[in-house]
């Protein structure tokens, strides 16, 4: 387990520095003791839905601060790991604000079950459709972010082009057992469309450490639903504008697509179908 922040103190006769740090898993159990407290509540109805959204919000905020708090009263230096557990974060804090405050807005056009149904599959769906890409940038140095962006863009068509199979195979199994009607079946296909797509882009910063633009993307996704919450199944595609502003430089390597090696795809999609992408897994539970 990494540690996440780190400070540094001088004995009281000044001889030698000393070193105190907070490893990730104090600052895990903070941050979830918090989101507990706020969703027990949520659960038993206790305070309004504004006023819990508030508390969570605060919760966060406070845990974060005594955590940083309890390491020194020297001054803090945040790491790179500190960067990735708040990016790990950020889905379920995000959405956590968000779905209580928009969530009516949803069941008032009659949409909820599709939303639902989409919050389901996108965890496995993007497992599934994002490990070919892993597979296909092995070879590729993250530490030299350019040619790792410009190998992303090149192989992205291919790796999309492979994600039709498995969200129609869904789209199909769902229909077959809630027999929706076509607009609804439409709204659930595109909602899980964007979603793949935003699970796509995510890999390139991930992958190249920029855990900022990851909370930026989140953030973006989080925003679009609470000012639209009727447009819902775009709201990834504003998650994508961060992603996409990072690699802007790399674009043209779209248009020169790179060959993947399509029995490694397959193999890759089955082993995703068994692993759910932890960064939507938790967003489930939200709703």
């Amino acid at each position: 387990m990494g540690v996440i922040l780190r400070s540094a103190s001088w004995h009281e006769r000044g001889a030698a520095p000393v070193s105190r740090a907070i490893s990730t898993s104090s600052a895990l159990i903070v941050w979830t003791a918090a989101t507990a407290a706020v969703w027990g509540l949520l659960s038993v109805r206790a305070l309004p839905t504004p006023v819990l959204t508030t508390l969570g919000i605060g919760a966060l905020i406070v845990a974060a601060v005594l955590v940083m708090r309890s390491v020194a009263k020297a001054p803090v230096r945040l790491t790179r790991a500190m960067w990735q557990l708040i990016s790990l974060m950020s889905p379920t804090a995000l959405l956590m604000a968000t779905f209580p405050l928009i969530i009516g807005d949803i069941a008032a056009i009659g949409q909820v079950k599709a939303i639902l149904a989409v919050s389901v599959a996108v965890p496995w769906i993007s497992a599934a459709t994002t490990m070919p890409v892993y597979g296909q940038l092995s070879d590729v140095d993250r530490d030299d972010e350019p040619a790792f962006f410009r190998a992303f863009m090149s192989i992205l068509p291919a790796v999309l082009a492979w994600s039709i199979a498995p969200i129609l195979a869904f789209a199909a199994v769902v229909g077959a057992f809630l027999g929706w009607r076509p607009n609804l079946m439409g709204l659930f296909l595109v909602g899980l469309t964007v979603n793949v797509l935003f699970s796509h882009m995510l890999i390139a910063v991930q992958e190249t450490h920029r855990f900022a633009i990851v909370v930026a993307s989140w953030a973006c996704y989080a925003g679009t639903l609470f000012l639209a919450p009727q447009l819902w199944y775009l709201a990834p595609l504003a998650g994508c504008v961060p992603v996409l502003v990072v690699l802007r430089r790399a674009w043209p390597a779209v248009l020169r697509p790179r060959r993947v090696d399509a029995g490694a795809v397959a193999r890759d999609v089955g082993y995703g179908l068994r692993v759910p992408e932890k960064s939507f897994l938790l967003p489930v539970i939200e709703l």
